[in-house]
């Protein structure tokens, strides 16, 4: 399998996110609540592609890429 965001394939035992999609309840003082109705898509990302997709820092080819 390979991971969703930079196509490089996953290896056994490599740290990874799972995607999930689902509903979660906006606090009113600021952030959410955990995922309700979660469902599994069945996709896999490198931890390192997940980390850097939150930084902003698209566009990565691999997972070695500064």
């Amino acid at each position: 399998m390979n991971c969703k965001l930079c196509g490089n394939p996953l290896k056994a035992g490599e740290r990874m996110y799972r995607e999930e999609i689902g509903w979660s309840e906006q606090r009113q003082g600021g952030g959410t609540h955990a995922l309700r109705l979660r469902t599994v898509t069945g996709q896999l990302a490198h931890w390192v592609c997940v980390e850097r997709a939150a930084k902003g820092l698209t566009g990565q080819t691999g997972i070695f890429d500064a």
